[in-house]
Formats: structure tokens, C-alpha cells, sequence
């Protein structure tokens, strides 16, 4: 019976290798595609609002793109703080596996703190890339709308001085101006007959 149980354990330590070594790939794939993915960001942000933003000095919410650049610097700083922690984690396990000190609890807690920090780090992209979008529509919207302003104000006008908002007459040269009549306080009585 013991041979069988060896035959049955032999194909799942093998298969659990083959999953060890997919889970390895998958997260070197993961780590590189999402730095791509943050400095792309970044990159192709500042060009964008080059391209699209006309005055950084007088757009809005200002805050919301140095949120942005911000949380995809940390995306990017933060990923390869946990490049470096998951080869030191996977020394740490080889290491045990090696002076039989292997430990599965310990392996599992050194796995589960490289998936929070990939979670930290998919969450700080996320949260960039939203206040990117947020400071682009915002700001595009409010170039479009004192744009359309700015040219309906200016339909159906001729150059020229606006018209006066009182018109009064314009006094001739070598003419006293008058004054305009004056309101009585009181009403005015008829004079009295004698």
C-alpha cells in the first residue's frame, strides 16, 4: 500500500511544481507589465496634457493631476519594493527547504504578504489613472466651454464703443450744458389768489 501512496504523491508533488512555477512566471509577468504600465502612464500623461491642457497656470483642480503623477510614482516605487521582497521571501523558503526548517505556515505568510502589496500597488495605479481621467475630462470640458463662451460673446457685435447706458444729448461747443431737472422733495402748491 505504501507504493501506492507513493505512486499517488509523486504525480501531485509534480503537478504542484508545475503550479509553483506558473505561479513564479505569473507573478514576474505581473510585477513587469504593471511598472509598464505606471511609467507608460505617467510618460504618455504629461504628454497628453501638453497636448490637451492650453494653460497648466490657469487650469482646475490642479490637485487632481499631482494626485495622479504621485500615485503612479508610488505604483511604480512600491513594485519594486516587492520585487525585492518576493526573491528575498523565496530564498527565505528555498533556504528552509534546504536545512529541513521548511515551514508551510511561514511560506504561506510570505506569499500572502507579497499578494497585499501587489494589491497596494494595483490599487495606487487604479486610483492614478482615475484622477488622470477625472483632471482631463474636467479641464478639457471647461476649455471647450470658455471657448464656446468666449465666441458667442463676440457674434453679432461691430467694432466700435459700446452703446451708453444713459443717453443724454451732448453739449455743443460754446454751449452750457444743462443740468437734468431736478425732483421737488415736496409736491409743488398752486400758488394763492388774492
Amino acid at each position: 500500500m505504501k507504493k501506492d501512496e507513493k505512486e499517488i504523491i509523486n504525480p501531485l508533488e509534480a503537478y504542484k511544481l508545475e503550479l509553483v512555477k506558473v505561479y513564479e512566471k505569473s507573478q514576474d509577468s505581473f510585477e513587469k507589465q504593471l511598472s509598464y504600465l505606471s511609467a507608460g502612464a505617467l510618460g504618455l500623461s504629461i504628454l497628453f496634457i501638453e497636448k490637451t491642457v492650453t494653460d497648466i497656470s490657469t487650469s482646475s483642480f490642479k490637485i487632481f493631476l499631482a494626485g495622479s503623477w504621485m500615485l503612479l510614482a508610488i505604483t511604480l516605487v512600491v513594485n519594486l519594493i516587492s520585487h525585492s521582497i518576493s526573491a528575498r521571501n523565496s530564498y527565505k523558503t528555498i533556504n528552509d527547504i534546504e536545512t529541513n526548517k521548511y515551514d508551510s505556515e511561514k511560506a504561506e505568510k510570505r506569499i500572502k504578504q507579497v499578494n497585499k502589496i501587489n494589491n497596494l500597488t494595483i490599487t495606487t495605479f487604479l486610483l492614478g489613472i482615475l484622477l488622470l481621467i477625472i483632471f482631463v475630462i474636467i479641464n478639457t470640458m471647461s476649455d471647450k466651454i470658455k471657448t464656446s463662451n468666449s465666441s458667442d460673446l463676440t457674434k453679432g457685435f461691430t467694432s466700435g464703443p459700446p452703446p451708453n447706458s444713459y443717453p443724454t444729448p451732448a453739449p455743443q461747443i460754446g454751449q452750457n450744458p444743462t443740468p437734468p431737472p431736478s425732483i421737488p422733495s415736496k409736491p409743488i402748491e398752486a400758488p394763492k389768489e388774492k
